[in-house]
């Protein structure tokens, strides 16, 4: 249609679209030459294309649509007034470098072009000398002076360096190192053929006219006194430039409306921001420099103006590879090199690839990327370079995307109510795993938005309050993703990431994939993640709950059996018994009342003495009379408070052992303890920092499992995965409350600090560096939560969610400290000794057995009952004989005196000489018989003494340390 954009006209009717690339810039200099005798403001009237807009002016029709006079009664058919700059984007595209589009005031820009010169020619001979455009065509020819090595029409390097920028001021700038002559070329050969073209020529001669006019040249950037070996090689408009050129262009169309009567006020300096909006609109990549290939792209090549390249504009455009002139690259990029995300149009980022790529290899490397300047807000080269180093196609593909996603090129010139734009048009996808400690879907649904005024009464959880606060005060719009929850990582296996579907971005969709994760997790190399949105985030000790107790039996049989306790009983005993001799030795002569001079029993003595002195129990009943005696007594009686000192030390130490895992207050304290740690943090050492013996699990379920069943100490373990857990177990909901508890703050110190943290958001940051600006801007609005409370608020809101309330019920009740089952089992023993001894001294239950079991317990006679309670009762040896009651037999007559006189002395004598005998034979038998007791004795005095201070050790031990034993709790 002739009303679409990039119409060209010869005449004011004869209007075509460029039909190729060569016609884009084949100005009319006839027609043109008519615009230069009229104002910008009324070059609307020279056309009269068909299918120009008209409308009436003045009569009863006035404003009406018309083609003709006739159509307008009492008025005239004239053109819709059109600005300067659309009528040149619809009526004469092919005279566009003829003019310089100032931007301001929007609506209707001022153009800087060339006019007639009626008066003072001499001072405004410049306007005619670099902004007439009819001048081009001869100044290239002028340039063109060898045809050696390269077809007629073109410029080579040689004949630029030499005949264009030998001219003032190029030569100047160059003498400065303002300026790079070989860069310069290179940016100029759009189409990347080695020479330039007219067309070529005609771009750089219209970028560089701002430069003639004024004089001047871009600052130092980075306080370098060399352009020409900095970006771009110093071609490229910055800020200074441009003020100098809205001022210089300002003064010389003030000078030529005036001279040629024209409205002076149609021109006038840029107000306020204005200035600032011409550098917005023509920094295409946000550098804050306007480089000739971004005036290229946003001036000639988008004819529409729509800010890409679609590809009947690529085709006319310098970028096409058949605008080649066969020179040493032979235009090696076509239009799917240029189209990175295949979605039918170029941006000028994408376009910027093949600029920056100078060697045409398809890589980006440092050199290049510094030569093509691109902006170091949009992250440094390390954060898009591949694994080969360079950024290739792929990499740079992601580098477009995040440039267009976060808007940094406005925020070089307007601020932002967020410091991390990100535009709506890249949609961000939060994918979070369901049914945790810090996250809670009771709706069941799958995906939610995110960035709302108001959190969504389904959802609860830490994770989720910190996500839609960040998002909120981002500013950006995404959708959270619930992910189920099978809570396999919990028993055992490896946590599955997959569902997260964390990948690189979509370049088609332009979609981004982050995961919020809720436990401890090994990322794969290529992921970024954020710090931790919880505060409580980190490392952890957990021990049971109920502080160990111990056994007073449990304590007296491992001490017994203990090699330290025996090895220093056997040394005990040996040094009472070489004591016993000594002192059975010095007081044997002279004291053998109380230790007798026969060996055995004297060695006896001396034992007791020694044993009874050294545990300074002191009976009496053996005391030393001699001085010696009394001397070695004392040095005894010392040694033996230091032995028994050392010993209750010793007993200290051992009962100090046994409940020294109560005394577990945080990870430095975890030395000499069996620790249960993480496979998946054995990595950091933690038993070499701590001191502590590791037993490695598998998952937090085998280590907790492990430590509530007393075969672990305590636990190392991530405090995200813990509470995790404990909610997946139910352990958190068990009545009368969870059997394992966190003691400590957050392990900080060491080497701990490289822990990742559980609770973050993750994205894929190989060579994305859209990761690493996402996960930044997470990272600074949670400080920001965090500095001004919000953050505290969180997570006391959250703290119940997190850490469940213990459940009680009205069997939750302190547990007794009385050990009722041993109590009871001692009352019946008591109960069962009475009843014996109640059997055997005839009582009450002895009679009823006797009637239950007369042939095992038979009845006791009357008499011997009277007898034995006689016998029984304590006067019985002080009653006097009742003779009365005593019945004699009758005296013998003298006749039977006599003959028993004979036969008891005769039975008299054969006794004496028996007596005799067997006292022979007794004494014999007692003799022998005296040694062996005494040996006996000896041995089992010996074995009984070694039981007694056995068990005089065990009461002393009960007696000094009960009060801080504790029966185990059945």
């Amino acid at each position: 249609a002739l009303d679409a954009p990039g119409l060209c006209c010869r005449d004011p009717t004869d209007c075509f679209h460029p039909a190729d690339w060569r016609q884009v810039f084949q100005c009319p200099a006839s027609f043109w030459d008519q615009h230069m005798l009229k104002p910008p403001w009324e070059w609307y009237k020279l056309t009269n294309a068909s299918g120009t807009q008209k409308i009436c002016s003045g009569g009863s029709k006035e404003w009406h649509a018309c083609n003709a006079d006739s159509q307008c009664p009492g008025g005239t058919c004239s053109i819709v007034p059109l600005p300067a700059d659309e009528y040149m984007h619809r009526y004469m595209a092919c005279c566009t470098h003829c003019v310089w589009d100032m931007q301001y005031p929007i609506g209707d820009p001022i153009l800087a072009t060339s006019g007639p010169l009626l008066n003072e020619t001499s001072e405004l001979g410049i306007i005619h000398k670099y902004m007439d455009c009819n001048t081009f065509p001869d100044e290239f020819r002028l340039l063109d002076t060898s045809n050696a090595g390269h077809p007629a029409g073109y410029l080579s390097l040689g004949e630029f360096e030499e005949n264009f920028l030998s001219q003032i001021p190029n030569k100047q700038m160059i003498a400065a190192n303002f300026l790079n002559a070989s860069v310069m070329f290179c940016i100029a050969d759009l189409n990347r053929d080695g020479l330039l073209s007219y067309e070529e020529f005609v771009i750089l001669r219209h970028f560089w006219t701002p430069f003639l006019l004024s004089s001047t040249a871009p600052a130092p950037i980075d306080n370098e006194n060399t352009l020409a070996k900095g970006p771009l090689g110093g071609v490229f408009v910055d800020n200074s430039t441009v003020s100098v050129w809205v001022v210089t262009a300002n003064n010389l169309l003030l000078r030529l409306y005036i001279a040629n009567g024209w409205s002076s006020a149609r021109t006038r300096q840029p107000q306020p921001g204005e200035e600032l909006f011409y550098q917005q609109n023509a920094d295409l990549d946000g550098s804050t420099r306007i480089s000739l290939e971004e005036q290229y792209f946003r001036v000639f090549a988008d004819i529409n103006h729509d800010g890409v390249l679609e590809r009947w504009e690529y085709d006319l455009s310098l970028y096409d590879k058949n605008t080649s002139a066969g020179g040493g690259f032979e235009g090696w990029a076509t239009w799917s090199d240029h189209d990175l995300n295949n979605d039918g149009v170029i941006t000028f980022i994408e376009r910027k690839r093949i600029f920056a790529d100078r060697n045409a290899d398809n890589f980006i490397n440092l050199t290049e990327w510094k030569l093509a300047d691109f902006p170091s807000s949009y992250g440094p080269y390390q954060g898009h370079k591949g694994s080969n180093g360079m950024i290739g196609k792929e990499e740079y593909a992601y580098y477009s995307l995040y440039h267009s996603c976060t808007l940094r090129s406005s925020t070089a010139y307007a601020s932002y109510s967020s410091s991390y734009p990100w535009s709506s048009q890249c949609p961000l996808f939060f994918s979070i795993l369901n049914d945790t400690s810090f996250f809670l879907d009771s709706s069941r649904r799958e995906e939610f938005a995110l960035g709302q005024l108001e959190v969504d009464s389904d959802l609860s959880g830490l994770a989720y309050r910190v996500l839609s606060n960040v998002t909120r005060r981002l500013g950006w719009q995404g959708t959270l993703r619930v992910v189920p929850n099978s809570h396999r990582g919990l028993q055992g296996e490896a946590v599955d990431l997959s569902p997260y579907n964390v990948t690189a971005p979509n370049i088609f969709t332009r979609s981004f994939n982050l995961a919020v994760l809720t436990q401890y997790a090994s990322v794969p190399s290529g992921w970024l993640c954020s710090s931790s949105l919880w505060p409580d985030d980190g490392l952890s000790v957990v021990v049971r709950s109920q502080d160990e107790s111990i056994s007073l039996y449990k304590v007296l049989a491992e001490m017994i059996v203990s090699p330290q306790f025996i090895n220093f009983f056997c040394s005990l005993f040996f040094t009472v018994l070489i004591v016993g001799h000594v002192i059975w030795i010095i007081e044997r002569w002279n004291n053998e009342t109380i230790f007798r001079r026969f060996y055995a029993e004297g060695v006896i003595d001396g034992l007791w003495w020694a044993m009874v002195t050294m545990t300074t129990v002191g009976y009496g009943d053996k005391a030393p009379a001699t001085e010696i005696g009394k001397l070695f007594g004392i040095f005894w009686l010392i040694f033996g408070l230091i032995v028994f000192g050392t010993f209750s030390s010793q007993v200290t130490s051992f009962i100090g052992d046994q409940l020294a895992v109560n005394n577990i207050v945080d990870a430095d304290s975890l030395a000499g303890f069996s620790v249960g740690v993480l496979n998946r943090t054995s990595s950091l050492n933690l038993d070499l920092q701590f001191g502590f013996t590791s037993t490695v699990c598998d998952s937090v379920k085998v280590c907790l499992e492990q430590l509530a069943s007393n075969n672990l100490d305590a636990a190392l373990l991530p405090r995200a995965d813990v509470v995790n857990y404990f909610r997946s177990s139910k352990l958190a909901f068990t009545v009368c409350g969870n059997k394992l508890k966190f003691v400590g703050g957050l392990v900080t110190n060491g080497v701990v600090v490289l822990l990742q943290p559980a609770v973050r958001v993750c994205a894929y940051g190989q060579s994305v560096f859209a990761a690493t600006y996402l996960l930044n801007a997470v990272d600074s609005m949670v400080q920001t939560m965090t500095q001004d409370g919000t953050m505290s608020s969180i997570v006391a809101e959250s703290r119940d969610f997190v850490y469940p309330p213990t459940v009680t019920d009205s069997s939750c009740t302190s547990p007794s400290s009385w050990n009722v089952p041993l109590i009871i089992v001692a009352l019946l023993l008591l109960f069962l000794y009475a009843c014996l001894v109640n059997i055997l001294d005839g009582g009450v239950l002895r009679s009823i057995l006797s009637v239950l079991l007369p042939s095992l317990f038979p009845p006791v006679l009357v008499e011997e009952e009277r007898a034995s309670a006689i016998l029984r009762q304590p006067s019985f040896k002080k009653r006097k004989l009742n003779t009365s009651s005593v019945e004699f037999p009758q005296p013998l007559r003298k006749k039977e005196v006599e003959p028993l006189v004979h036969a008891s002395k005769l039975l008299g004598v054969f006794s004496a000489m028996q007596s005799s005998d067997i006292r022979s034979i007794n004494q014999e038998v007692s003799d022998y018989s005296h040694v062996l007791q005494q040996v006996a004795r000896l041995f089992i005095f010996c074995f009984i003494l070694l039981l007694v201070i056995y068990g005089i050790l065990l009461g002393i031990l009960a007696a000094a340390w009960g009060s801080k034993l504790q029966v185990r709790k059945p």
